[in-house]
């Protein structure tokens, strides 16, 4: 019998083969190397990639035909204006959880909607890789530079040595990217950090690059930045009414269950993971709790388990059938993702003594 590991690396090389047979134009922005297996240096397995426009339809289509071939669960689809993401999962018959999260990028590399590489600018330089298509070596280690840095204000470390790498030994590219972007100046005066091999002193001019980026985008893709902003805010909104990530409650005679189920649905939600416990007893209580300290992590799409009293009290309970096995639980857990659930409320509520019905 085929490992589930097996499944998911199976899935991820049939996507791409699809995707290549169907000309749906694609590349893979980082970390494929290891592809169709998951990087060994992670305990999670995600893959960025450009999507164009046009073909997002058509990708997701194939996503969900080829989930559904291996029997694979389809947990959510998250949309932001910038990247859609996909969480495929699948459960083996030892309830151990594996999975792969697809964040494809659309129109093109921004920040908040203020573009600095269109699609169509990156995937014409994109190149084959085994049998994917990935960006070009500059291309992938300038935004493994600039989407930290917008983003965050930070540099990714794992990425720094390979950065300052590329970035020198492209710098003809670089220095007429930087020009074109941000002006002769403020070019200048990144490309002498970058030479010296201090990237993080990069960091110092991010509200300068921010103010050049959004005259560049503005200026040379005026229709293309009005849309994707409105866009940026509307799904902004969306996110905050209808959190994406999963917010589980277990009554507290569960406990020895909600240790061991937690461990496997963190493998399919990634961002901030938590185990609260929670002894409120009324609605009011509850939402300062939920507002307190479980929003600001399904907010980004993260993962909270809670403990609680049977005399808890919530603004909404959504409880799970039970069919006796423990495999059923864990699949329940992240389908209660594939449904929007309101701010203020949890995913889904598992009731008393479920432990002793095993």
């Amino acid at each position: 019998m085929r490992s589930r590991v097996n499944l998911i690396s199976l899935f991820v090389q049939e996507l791409f083969d699809e995707l290549n047979v169907d000309n749906i134009q694609y590349a893979i922005l980082r970390n494929y190397e290891s592809l169709p297996s998951k990087p060994m240096d992670t305990d999670y397995f995600d893959l960025d990639f450009l999507i164009l426009s046009g073909d997002l339809r058509s990708y997701i289509k194939a996503v969900n035909k080829i989930a559904g071939k291996y029997d694979l669960l389809v947990i959510k689809k998250l949309e932001r204006e910038y990247v859609k993401t996909i969480r495929v999962a699948h459960i083996d018959p030892d309830g151990k959880v594996h999975s792969v999260q697809l964040d494809s990028h659309i129109a093109g590399q921004n920040w908040w909607g203020f573009f600095y590489l269109t699609e169509d600018e990156i995937l014409i330089n994109k190149s084959l890789y085994k049998s994917y298509f990935v960006v070009s070596e500059f291309h992938q280690h300038l935004f493994n530079w600039l989407d930290k840095l917008f983003f965050g204000n930070y540099v990714k470390q794992k990425y720094k040595i390979n950065i300052l790498r590329v970035l020198v030994e492209k710098n003809k590219d670089l220095s007429y990217f930087l020009s074109k972007v941000f002006g002769r100046e403020l070019s200048d005066q990144l490309n002498i950090k970058i030479k010296s091999g201090d990237l993080e002193g990069t960091l110092a001019y991010r509200n300068k690059m921010i103010k050049k980026l959004r005259k560049y985008s503005f200026m040379n893709f005026p229709f293309l930045t009005i849309i994707s902003n409105i866009k940026f805010y509307y799904f902004e909104v969306l996110l905050y009414i209808f959190p994406p990530g999963i917010c589980c409650v277990m009554d507290e005679s569960n406990d020895l269950l909600i240790d061991r189920c937690y461990r496997e649905c963190m493998k399919a939600i990634l961002g901030d993971q938590i185990i609260l416990t929670y002894e409120g007893t009324s609605k009011i209580k509850w939402l300062q709790f939920y507002l307190n300290q479980v929003f600001p992590i399904v907010r980004k799409g993260g993962l909270v388990f809670i403990r609680s009293s049977s005399k808890a009290q919530y603004i909404t309970k959504k409880c799970i059938s039970f069919d006796g096995s423990y495999n059923n639980i864990i699949e329940k857990i992240l389908a209660s993702n594939k449904t929007q659930s309101f701010m203020g409320a949890a995913n889904i509520y598992i009731g008393k003594n479920l432990v002793e019905k095993m």
